[in-house]
């Protein structure tokens, strides 16, 4: 075998192996967006039932099906626990973006990008009725937590402030609700739209509650250095500007007025 042509094996089999490794996007997956969601987070990602089955439904699901369709992209959403979804994204470079109800923090910026915020969100404590359950006093009991959630973090600041506090985690925001029902933990620490929700699905046993001075911004999340960065972040600007935003808030908000609680869709400047 001649020179030339072993070396041409030897570029064809590498070429072949990158091909296979998917370090390459194919055509049709550069057309494809692939969504990353914890789907048990009313009203911003769940299932809702339709007939007799269930489909992901929320404002982010509306939201990034619209983003998809400014991109002139097909969208393919999986639904994944939520501590998993920002090392997913850290270590890709494919077409993968998250949307889950995720708030901007610096540590999460070390592994991740941002798009602007779609939306601001207060905080609160999700408790039962007859519990006297105040973090801005002294108080004994058990919060629920889900892992890797910022909520997780802030619930731990409140541990150092009462000692009697006793936080349990949790990785599915589903199993915190039905826990707290029947009374294995006392309340948890939710977004108030959310938290909003659960209270008048369940008005005879839950109360929702905002803490002060405590504020969320929720963005979208993208792989460090994405080039879909600057024109996600022009979408939500058009979106914002045309009233979308807006329009799915008021689509999904139970209660907008609720606790003096106003429609907060993030104001871009």
């Amino acid at each position: 075998m001649c020179s030339s042509c072993s070396y041409k094996k030897i570029l064809k089999i590498f070429f072949l192996t990158f091909a296979l490794s998917g370090c390459w996007l194919t055509s049709e997956e550069e057309d494809t967006l692939v969504v990353l969601t914890s789907a048990d987070y009313p009203p911003f990602e769940f299932y809702e039932k339709k007939g007799i089955q269930f489909e992901l439904a929320g404002f982010d699901i509306d939201l990034i099906k619209r983003i998809a369709q400014h991109l002139n992209k097909k969208i393919e959403i999986q639904d994944m626990s939520f501590e998993t979804i920002i090392p997913y994204v850290s270590k890709t470079h494919k077409n993968v973006i998250a949307i889950s109800s995720i708030s901007i923090t610096s540590d999460r910026q070390k592994l991740i990008d941002y798009s602007i915020p779609y939306y601001f969100s207060n905080v609160g404590v999700l408790r039962h009725k007859h519990t006297q359950l105040d973090l801005q006093d002294s108080f004994k009991g058990t919060l629920g937590v889900q892992v890797g959630s910022t909520l997780e973090n802030i619930a731990k600041t409140y541990q150092v402030l009462h000692k009697d506090l006793k936080l349990k985690a949790y990785y599915k925001m589903d199993d915190i609700i039905n826990d707290l029902l029947t009374y294995k933990i006392d309340g948890t620490l939710i977004e108030e739209t959310p938290g909003i929700v659960y209270e008048e699905a369940y008005k005879w046993s839950l109360f929702f509650k905002r803490l002060k001075e405590t504020h969320l911004a929720y963005a979208i999340i993208l792989p460090k250095n994405s080039k879909l960065k600057s024109r996600i972040d022009d979408i939500i600007k058009q979106l914002q500007q045309i009233g979308v935003l807006n329009a799915l808030a008021y689509k999904w908000f139970v209660s907008p007025k609720k606790h003096d609680s106003e429609l907060v869709v993030a104001e871009i400047l």
